[in-house]
């Protein structure tokens, strides 16, 4: 061996480091450097270590003296001032060379890495697990997203090194990969035994998943992310965006003015995103809007006619006209959020008087704009338009009103305050006054209004007596969260109950969402609790759901049974201490879309009677069964082992109705068909009806289901459960669950096209009544399924619900607006008008208000704020308030037309301030003292 130059014998210098190198990037540079000059490596390149020039042996023996001198702090300051004689090539220090790469290689995360393609290329160090050696070998496989989409099947080779009699030999190892969808980016196959053999130890294959960039689509998770544009056009005057998936469908969306400018347009595909073991995730697309380059010759046009958009739009919010007293006891409040007022051909800006307390329309536009955020209410007077603006975060109160207002431009409140009064006068040349006709009918037709109580539209989409699916979404998982739900399971939660009431079930839909936030509120269910496993074999596990939401146990325990099924063939989970879980069939058909059979089953609170007995010892105890057939055909049974839902008599009961002989029994035993007797006794009949009409056989399957879920699972059963009603309950529910998935590859082939056969059969049978064609279980709710994707809105039977939620909840997000109808507008140019969002809200004034938040609110308030709107009120409070419909609805008025002073209603007496909230006393929101 020859002798080497001094500056190449540098210990610093040998592993690239500087001499003040801290302790661990000498120890990173040796685990980088030593693997790649091992006497059994095969891809040595002398060209790409620290020191050129150095053969393989030469370089081991050197970067091992390196790492022992420089690790040791003595050695390494007696090396600095050159006391320390160096040895090197004899390398007689006194460790050796293999000792110092087991204790800095073999077991550490550092690991050889191929390069992709097979050649000669110079090795990279990859981080991995500890329990990976040095001789394992990681391998990237590039694939494209369409691949990881669908799946794939790959063969590849590697070289790898063998100890073949002693000596270190190179192979070529072939191996065949095959690629699941479910796969994602950065997944990994691990294959023991399949790396190098380095000194009697054999390393595993790594193979890593990498996507390779799509020129159109990102990806999150599950989710695809697709960037698109629109041109300006289309986001001023509405249009269409083409947009195809993944597996080359298309979807059209819908672009409608306004369009944001502040960050893009979201639109949310489920279902179109990648696939999972369970379905698929989503397809966000994120549409920009594209400004268009102006060419010269059109420049000044253009700037004329967009400064004349900018300056004469203005946005207000109006009223809805016909907002009437419902019910003696119930008063229905509308509301529109955000109506454009587009006023066309507006006269400039020179011609307003000055008096009006502003210089330029531009200076209102720019209020508006500031102002109507969120605190914003409208209160229609029978002079004209008045719009109080309130926001207590950004300062006084601005008020705009019509020219005839007797309102000075300005005062000073008694607190002290300032408010700004500014009118407005829109004019028009061609006719001096809107009359009241046109308008309502404007409004009318803007606005569907139904005539039946308790109804809720939202959104232009949504038909009359309607609820758009997006906005039902939106306000249950609103009101979960203000519920101390984590989003990710408010979401769960109001999938669930969506779900229902988009497959017909409304008995168990937005219909149970009260009880829902009243268990939440009383702590009796735990909206953040996640399942653990208590214990789990190979197909089977048992769950404790932690007092936690119905649905988060429930698709937790689903999930763990679909993924057994894969495995093993079948998955039987039990869990114990959950809550009410909605409709059974959401379990089983989050089985069917991943190719199983499902069934799950839940016990729930006494509600039926066993067969022969006159009180309820067993619920409702749903079973549901679900099978997959061919092209989304399928067998969903999804029922209740009595002989209805509570719900539904619940249901008929709200609609004044009588239920059918059979369905429930009153105090005496026997059968009764008044719902109010029904519901007040709540004691269900089996199925089945009576024993002479084979009750027996629907008490059987209940008790069946009490044995697999309530004594199987732990909990409690039978009359141990709680009652559960609309008014929550104290206790926790423990109730018990069982969820089965089963993969029928596992038995008879074309499982499937066989169920689908069996369902032709039946549906092909002769019928009693041209009418009222077979059916089999799961048509009825694609029946309805299909009617509501028609509608893109579900039914709002149940939004009655909505009344208590939003006061509990302070969701008052949305302002209460007075019952006057708008009498006319002052002369102004014609208006056009584009709802935005409409709601409707039922509130029960005399239960919320009159029974516990007047008496904290102080009478001579009230007096104050009757004077301060021109409304007469006694002086003081009538005894029998809660029956003098007259001086409730004058109460209503002025609680909703009182001044507002930064946003409080204050006491002229005692000087008491009590906090507004869109209008609304804070004593109707919450229950402590303000």
């Amino acid at each position: 061996m020859g002798q080497i130059e001094k500056p190449s014998l540098n210990l610093y210098a040998a592993l690239g480091v500087r001499e003040d190198a801290p302790m661990g990037e000498i120890c990173r540079a040796y685990q980088q450097y030593a693997p790649l000059c091992h006497p059994v490596a095969t891809y040595y390149d002398p060209n790409v270590m620290p020191i050129k020039g150095l053969t393989q042996q030469q370089y081991w023996l050197l970067i091992n003296e390196a790492c022992e001198v420089l690790t040791n702090a003595e050695w390494r300051a007696r090396y600095n001032i050159g006391s320390l004689k160096q040895h090197y090539p004899a390398y007689e220090f006194s460790g050796e060379c293999l000792d110092i790469y087991h204790k800095f290689i073999v077991y550490p995360r550092t690991l050889v890495v191929l390069p992709s393609d097979g050649n000669n290329q110079q090795p990279k160090m990859v981080t991995m697990e500890p329990k990976l050696l040095v001789s394992s070998i990681v391998y990237f496989l590039d694939l494209e997203l369409e691949e990881m989409f669908a799946g794939t099947f790959k063969t590849i080779q590697y070289a790898r090194m063998l100890n073949v009699q002693g000596r270190a030999q190179t192979i070529v190892q072939t191996l065949d990969v095959t690629i699941a969808p479910y796969m994602r980016d950065g997944g990994r196959f691990t294959m023991k035994g399949y790396g190098h053999e380095i000194d009697q130890i054999r390393g595993d294959f790594v193979l890593v998943l990498r996507q390779i960039p799509h020129p159109v689509y990102s990806t999150a998770g599950d989710d695809i992310i697709c960037n698109a544009t629109v041109p300006l056009s289309t986001a001023l005057f509405g249009g269409h965006l083409r947009i195809e998936t993944i597996d080359s469908k298309h979807l059209l969306i819908n672009i409608e003015p306004p369009f944001p400018t502040a960050h893009p347009l979201v639109r949310r595909f489920d279902g179109e995103g990648l696939k999972t073991l369970t379905g698929r995730g989503a397809l966000i697309v994120n549409i920009y809007l594209t400004l268009p380059c102006v060419p010269l010759h059109m420049r000044s046009e253009a700037e004329r006619i967009i400064r004349a958009m900018e300056q004469f739009m203005v946005i207000a919010i109006v009223s809805n006209p016909r907002r009437t007293m419902q019910t003696p006891r119930t008063i229905r409040f509308a509301h529109v959020c955000f109506l454009n007022l587009i006023v066309r051909g507006a006269p400039p800006t020179s011609s307003l008087p000055s008096s009006y307390g502003f210089t330029t329309c531009s200076s209102i536009v720019q209020t508006l704009a500031h102002r109507t955020t969120t605190t914003t209410k409208m209160i229609v007077k029978t002079a004209g338009v008045r719009l109080i603006a309130t926001n207590a975060q950004t300062g006084p109160a601005i008020r705009l009103s019509n020219a005839t207002s007797n309102s000075p431009s300005s005062r000073t409140s008694s607190s002290g305050s300032v408010r700004k009064q500014w009118c407005v006068v829109i004019s028009d040349p061609n006719q001096k006054r809107l009359h009241l006709g046109s308008v309502r009918q404007d409004l009318e037709s803007t606005f569907p209004h139904t005539q039946q109580h308790r109804k809720m539209s939202t959104s232009g989409a949504a038909k009359q007596g309607l609820v758009a699916v997006e906005e039902a979404r939106r306000f249950m998982v609103d009101c979960l969260v203000k519920s101390k739900t984590p989003l990710a399971h408010a979401k769960q939660q109001a999938d669930l109950l969506l779900e229902a009431d988009y497959r017909g079930h409304f008995s168990h839909g937005m219909n149970r969402l009260e009880m829902y936030i009243n268990d939440l509120h009383k702590n009796s269910c735990n909206g953040e609790a996640i399942p653990t496993v208590l214990n789990e074999t190979a197909a089977t596990a048992w769950v404790d759901g932690n007092n936690g939401l119905g649905a988060v146990v429930g698709n937790f325990c689903m999930d763990l049974a679909i993924r057994k099924a894969k495995e093993v063939g079948v998955g039987w989970v039990c869990a114990k201490r959950s809550n009410h879980y909605g409709i059974a069939g959401w379990y089983t058909l989050r089985a069917m879309n991943a190719g199983c059979i499902g069934m799950s089953m839940t016990n729930t609170s006494p509600l039926a009677s066993p067969t022969r007995s006159k009180e309820a010892a067993l619920g409702t105890n749903p079973i549901s069964v679900g099978a997959p057939g061919k092209d989304g055909d399928g067998f969903v049974l999804d029922m209740a082992t009595t002989a209805v839902a509570v719900g539904k008599i619940e249901m008929q009961r709200r609609k004044n109705e009588p239920i059918p002989v059979g369905w429930a029994q009153g105090p005496d035993g026997h059968p009764t068909t008044d719902a109010n007797v029904a519901f007040d006794t709540a004691c269900l009949m089996p199925l089945g009806g009576t024993e002479l009409t084979s009750g027996y056989k629907g008490y059987g399957l209940g008790a069946m289901v009490e044995v697999f879920c309530g004594i199987l699972a732990g909990s409690n059963y039978a009359t141990n459960i709680r009652k559960w009603t609309h008014a929550g309950a104290d206790s926790e529910a423990d109730l018990g669950q069982c969820f089965v998935a089963i993969n029928p590859a596992c038995f008879a082939p074309g499982f499937e096209g066989r169920l689908s056969d069996l369902n032709s059969i039946l549906r092909n049978m002769p019928m009693t009544d041209p009418n009222h064609p077979v059916l089999v279980a799961g048509d009825p709710e694609r029946l309805h399924m299909a009617k509501v994707d028609k509608e893109d809105a579900v039914n709002d039977h149940c939004i009655v619900q909505i009344r208590k939620t939003c006061f509990t909840m302070k969701l008052l997000t949305y302002n209460f607006l007075t019952s006057k109808c708008i009498r006319g507008v002052k002369v102004g140019y014609p208006l056009k008008l584009n709802i935005v969002e409409k709601k409707e809200v039922n509130a029960d004034f005399n239960s919320e208000f009159i029974t516990r938040m007047l008496p904290r609110l102080e009478w001579s308030a009230i007096c104050a704020a009757a004077a301060n709107v021109g409304s007469e009120i006694p002086s003081t409070m009538p005894t029998d308030i809660q029956n003098d419909m007259e001086t409730l609805q004058k109460l209503h008025h002025i609680l909703l037309e009182v001044d507002v002073v930064e946003g409080t209603l204050e006491c002229p007496e005692t000087g008491r301030i009590f906090p507004i909230n869109k209008g609304v006393p804070n004593m109707l929101l919450n229950e402590d003292e303000v």
